[in-house]
């Protein structure tokens, strides 16, 4: 399991703040002792004046930019081709995730939630006030937002205070199989009347962290991916609001405040395309998609969060994809004057009547150009350390006897 692959954790946020600032608003029911605020975040001096993070290595940037180029042709095209770009091996062929419904299975596998208010559902808290106020969408939960507090662990158990060794305590059955809690935590908001989508913060405990080696991804809940929790929420409000009918309405994607070591270092690669050393406020740096900046941006681990739900949920979505990212500083947040980048990827409809370029066909047939002696695709595994997950590249012999390579790194937590 790689937390890198989450959505982004709220940054700058000093403990003892936090704490006397929401602790003011329980009657508001929000729990303070289970944030989990980051130890590194405490007592972060700010950035505001510091010089942006280390642009990518060429390695980081050229797999980003390799991985974006192909999910954003998958998201482009059907399910079939898009269970192609991916690699799945579905009969028939579609790239559609397994989790569709709301939140009944999110409940099944140990996910524990709360719909919050307060400071916990201000965006203007979290850095964003220009960015509500210039799209203009509701900032807060009397306006409209909706946020929930995500948690893979009981945070009603007797037992257990929240830290890491009283959740390693914390074991769940699925199917038979027993299972331990990971301590995952998130923070996301919504707005399905406009159609926005926001990771405020993502998980702060690993399995890795408190297990160590020794789970497995077999150990770990199969519902796990952050696209599928998202994909959840969405779906559960909308049967609540009695309008599943608009459920297609997703038209912005927002990662507020980045904490991502390799998404920080892509944005700084980007942002160093255009000459600019340091990030800018409102309306900041927009990146077409299909750029090798903005491929970069999508197939950053932040990126792959949305790209993987337009991908698997083509059947109530339809086809969308990404038209661009917006790439910004935060604003100054309230708990303190730290200051890192917001993501503001726009989604649009793809257009029926429009040709996906050189689509790919069904891996079973034989394309034109190809004589029938030679070796239409092959696949192959790797590992390049204990901590990078699995690749799978794959070499495609296409029309015109052209070779293409398909790098795709193995979910886990995107």
């Amino acid at each position: 399991m790689r937390f890198s692959f989450l959505a982004a954790t709220v940054a700058g946020l000093l403990a003892t703040t936090v704490a006397r600032r929401l602790t003011s608003n329980a009657s508001a029911g929000i729990d303070t002792l289970q944030l989990h605020i980051p130890a590194r975040l405490v007592g972060r001096s700010s950035r505001e004046n510091q010089p942006l993070a280390d642009p990518a290595s060429d390695e980081v940037w050229n797999k980003a930019v390799g991985k974006g180029r192909g999910m954003d042709c998958a998201m482009r095209g059907t399910d079939r081709e898009a269970g192609w770009q991916l690699g799945e091996r579905q009969n028939p062929l579609s790239a559609a995730s397994q989790w569709t419904g709301g939140t009944a299975e999110v409940t099944k596998w140990f996910w524990h939630y709360n719909e919050v208010t307060g400071e916990l559902c201000d965006m203007d808290i979290f850095g964003m006030k220009v960015i509500f106020k210039e799209l203009k969408l509701p900032s807060e939960h009397q306006d409209g937002l909706q946020c929930f507090k995500l948690r893979h662990f009981s945070p009603e158990d007797p037992n257990s205070d929240g830290a890491p060794d009283s959740i390693k305590s914390q074991t769940y059955t699925v199917e038979g199989r027993t299972y331990k809690a990971t301590g995952a935590s998130n923070l996301i908001a919504m707005d399905i009347q406009h159609g926005v989508g926001i990771a405020i913060f993502g998980p702060e405990y690993s399995a890795r962290r408190l297990y160590g080696q020794q789970l497995g991804s077999d150990d770990l809940p199969k519902l796990r991916a952050l696209s599928d929790l998202y994909w959840a929420y969405w779906v559960d409000l909308h049967e609540k609001a009695g309008s599943k009918n608009t459920i297609n309405n997703l038209n912005m994607y927002i990662v507020n405040d980045v904490h991502n070591e390799d998404t920080d270092s892509i944005i700084t690669r980007v942002l160093d395309s255009r000459q600019k050393k340091r990030m800018q406020k409102w309306p900041g740096q927009y990146f077409e998609a299909q750029t090798p900046e903005g491929f970069a941006l999508i197939g950053s681990p932040l990126g792959a969060t949305i790209a993987y739900l337009l991908m698997q949920h083509k059947k109530d979505l339809g086809r969308k994809y990404i038209k661009g990212i917006r790439v910004l500083k935060n604003e100054d947040m309230g708990f303190t004057k730290a200051h890192r980048a917001d993501l503001v990827f726009d989604i649009a409809d793809y257009p029926p009547d429009e040709q996906m370029p050189d689509a790919p066909q069904d891996p079973d047939t034989e394309m034109p150009d190809a004589p029938p002696h030679q070796v239409r695709s092959f696949r192959r595994e790797s590992k390049t350390s204990d901590d990078a997950p699995h690749s799978v590249i794959e070499e495609v012999l296409g029309p015109n006897n052209v070779l293409r390579t398909h790098t795709f790194i193995a979910r886990d937590w995107i």
